[in-house]
């Protein structure tokens, strides 16, 4: 008869609101970083463990929720700005993030007084844009679970979660090439990890944050004292509607500057970690 293992996590997320900058090698394109998360030293205690406690492991998954973000480009003439929207809940995936997708997560194999402590988690997201922009702002939800995978039985166990979130209204320095000017309401908020409030299903497959199957990008001018849609450069991605099974975009026209794409043949993931039944938290047709 299999033993009900108890595990009780132990952890203190920390933000960080640093404001960073980067251009890219020519130049034209820039990658503001506003903070961001961080999980040092957490640990889970386990009690009545059994023989197959060598099956299972921890580790952190995270997805996006939400996220929006609004660049305007006032040096222009006429003035553009460019709108992304990320609607719907999208895997969270980086190289160098400390999760399930590409650290090997922490076993329980080898246990001092039955505690298994994680590995560091940190993530410090970045937007970008145009080099030369007068304004950008938005925020984006996050959602961080910790989480006990038992590779034989392929049994799931969420320990805890944590959302937070990033507010940005950054205008240039106008004394300084390299710095920007933040609002009093830009940086990261914790916002709960209170287990009594229910967590948002996990996605553990779909599309990617950064793919263009999971924004919508669209393109404005300003002309008659309004902004109209610049339909000669819309850039919106066809796809943000309905997922794809992959997470890939028919449209490769996005720039390096509005999305990133990650070769998903790199993703180191546990076996059975795929297609969980609810926690895939997949969208119907």
């Amino acid at each position: 008869m299999e033993v009900d293992v108890k595990f009780k996590l132990t952890w203190t997320p920390t933000t960080s609101n640093s404001v960073s900058l980067g251009f890219d090698s020519g130049g034209e394109g820039v990658g503001i970083g506003l903070g961001g998360l961080s999980v040092v030293g957490a640990y889970v205690t386990i009690s009545s463990p059994d023989s197959t406690l060598h099956n299972w492991q921890f580790g952190y998954v995270q997805n996006v929720l939400t996220g929006k973000s609004t660049w305007i480009y006032g040096t222009e003439r006429p003035a553009t700005k460019t709108e992304k929207n990320m609607r719907f809940q999208c895997l969270d995936q980086e190289k160098g993030r400390a999760d399930f997708f590409f650290n090997a997560p922490a076993k329980a194999l080898s246990t001092n007084n039955l505690q298994v402590y994680l590995p560091q988690f940190k993530d410090y997201p970045r937007l970008f844009g145009k080099a030369n922009f007068s304004q950008v702002s938005g925020a984006s939800r996050f959602a961080l679970w910790v989480m006990a995978y038992n590779t034989a039985t392929k049994k799931n166990i969420v320990l805890g979660h944590q959302y937070w979130t990033i507010v940005y209204r950054i205008k240039p320095n106008p004394d300084s090439e390299d710095a920007v000017i933040t609002s009093p309401d830009t940086g990261v908020t914790l916002l709960h990890r209170d287990a009594i409030i229910p967590s948002p299903s996990i996605r553990l497959d779909g599309p990617l944050a950064n793919s263009g199957s999971a924004q919508q990008i669209d393109n404005f001018v300003w002309e008659h004292n309004s902004w109209q849609k610049d339909l000669r450069s819309d850039s919106s991605s066809s796809e943000s509607e309905e997922e794809s099974e992959d997470g890939s975009s028919d449209d490769d026209s996005l720039s390096d500057l509005e999305t990133e794409t990650i070769d998903a043949s790199t993703l180191e993931i546990p076996p059975g970690l795929r297609g969980l039944g609810p926690l895939t938290g997949k969208k119907r047709k």
